[in-house]
């Protein structure tokens, strides 16, 4: 027996910023395995004397600007809505959970229209939004936040174990769905949020680890960051473990500090070390402390606790030595006070490069 094809159009509004600035219609359509879309500029965002174009691949014109994927490895949208796309892992957990609920709910399947909507508009890279014109796509329930605090990392990586280990359950991808999906893109990426819970922007992992490279795409940009009287940048795990130009490119900027989020976890019959630095313990946290004496500025590395972890948060000052650090594998704040006058930055602007 033949199976009838199915038809889909789908069509959304796109917004900028907070404010949800219009900017123009995006159409999704379907025919059987045929995929493509359509973008055109609302004629408003047109007029704006601070117009400008949203990606490289769509001018500044009136026309309807279509797509389609040029191969298997190729988006259907345009660059900087393929750019918005749930990661590998995301894309993972979305096609799970659909599998377990397609029978019992009788859903379609999945488009790629459906993994872009999928991801969270709160956390979603970049300023772009999406609308279909009774809410912002992907919205979290009122009073919800579904980009997950620092308290949640360990159910979120349970039920992610669970996902690795195909033993997850349906209550597990309802947990990750938003919590685990990514911040959108195919970048590993640091999300800076300010004190009243607005995004100031993001920094892309740049150097990946080799084994990331068949998963994740590097970025290309770094960024640097500005609080009151602090700057600072990030430097994502690997990148500020073996890469000290990483760190110096924010310290040859003006950056007081660079943070340094990461994940280490315990591996079985690995040492398990109870002093910072400990000299039978891996490279590590030596390389943080040269990364801080190297540039003459501060470095804060961030690591979730665990039971076992081989590494812990912890600052060193700008000359190299040992601020503060968080007892291993015990959940907590770390908090204090810098000075800012030490972290001038003058070994990383000495630096000449070969």
């Amino acid at each position: 027996m033949k199976r009838e094809s199915v038809n889909i159009r789908r069509v959304v509004q796109l917004g900028l910023g907070n404010a949800g600035a219009p900017i123009g219609e995006l159409t999704y359509v379907k025919q059987g395995a045929r995929e493509n879309t359509s973008f055109a500029y609302d004629r408003a965002w047109l007029a704006r004397p601070d117009r400008f174009a949203i990606s490289p691949d769509l001018a500044l014109t009136p026309d309807h600007h279509r797509r389609r994927a040029a191969g298997p490895q190729d988006s259907v949208f345009h660059h900087a809505l393929a750019d918005t796309m749930p990661d590998a892992w995301g894309r993972r957990v979305i096609a799970r959970d659909h599998a377990k609920r397609r029978t019992a709910e009788q859903l379609p399947p999945l488009t790629e229209m459906d993994y872009l909507l999928a991801v969270d508009d709160y956390s979603r890279v970049g300023a772009l939004r999406l609308h279909d014109g009774r809410a912002y796509l992907r919205t979290a329930a009122e009073g919800r936040r579904n980009t997950p605090p620092l308290v949640d990392l360990q159910p979120i990586y349970e039920a992610s174990r669970a996902v690795e280990m195909h033993v997850e359950t349906a209550a597990d991808l309802r947990y990750l769905q938003g919590k685990g999906t990514s911040l959108g893109g195919l970048r590993p990426k640091c999300t800076v949020i300010d004190r009243n819970g607005r995004r100031m922007g993001f920094q892309d992992k740049v150097q990946l680890d080799p084994t990331e490279e068949s998963i994740y795409l590097p970025g290309s940009d770094r960024q640097l960051f500005e609080v009151g009287a602090l700057k600072f940048g990030v430097s994502i795990c690997h990148e500020g473990f073996r890469d000290p130009e990483t760190v110096r490119w924010s310290a040859r900027r003006g950056a007081h500090i660079v943070f340094h989020p990461h994940y280490s976890w315990a591996e079985e019959g690995a040492f398990r070390p109870t002093v910072f630095a400990d000299p039978q313990n891996s490279f590590h946290e030596k390389a943080i402390l040269c990364r801080a004496a190297e540039n003459t500025c501060y470095v804060a590395t961030v690591n979730c606790a665990s039971p076992g972890s081989p590494t812990t948060s912890a600052i060193a000052r700008p000359d190299g030595s040992l601020l503060t650090w968080q007892p291993y594998g015990s959940e907590g704040l770390l908090i204090s006070d810098l000075d800012l006058t030490a972290a001038t930055g003058f070994l990383a602007k000495r630096y000449k490069p070969v």
